[in-house]
């Protein structure tokens, strides 16, 4: 399968196609950025610290019209995609 075809499937799916890692190719999350404020004494501010929060993220192999495409996706898109499965077998 060459390249070209692959980002058809992928654009036919609605998945984002993305280069970088650590970004859900469905809904496309990543870091948030905040700050770690350690109190000195009282409510006094010590310092801050910037920290990053990376999402959770899964490398999951997804049957997509016939061919087998690895996809990153966070946990809580995985667990949509169970529940939407497990719905559209009730009906």
């Amino acid at each position: 399968m060459s390249a070209s075809q692959l980002l058809s499937i992928i654009d036919l799916c609605g998945l984002i196609p993305c280069t970088m890692s650590r970004i859900c190719e469905v809904c496309g999350k990543s870091y948030l950025r905040g700050n770690q404020v350690p109190r000195g004494v009282g409510r006094r501010v010590v310092r801050r610290t910037t920290i990053r929060q990376m999402p959770n993220l899964r490398v999951k192999r997804i049957n997509l019209n016939g061919t087998k495409v690895k996809v990153i996706l966070c946990a809580s898109c995985l667990k949509r995609m169970k529940f939407e499965a497990v719905k559209t077998k009730k009906a």
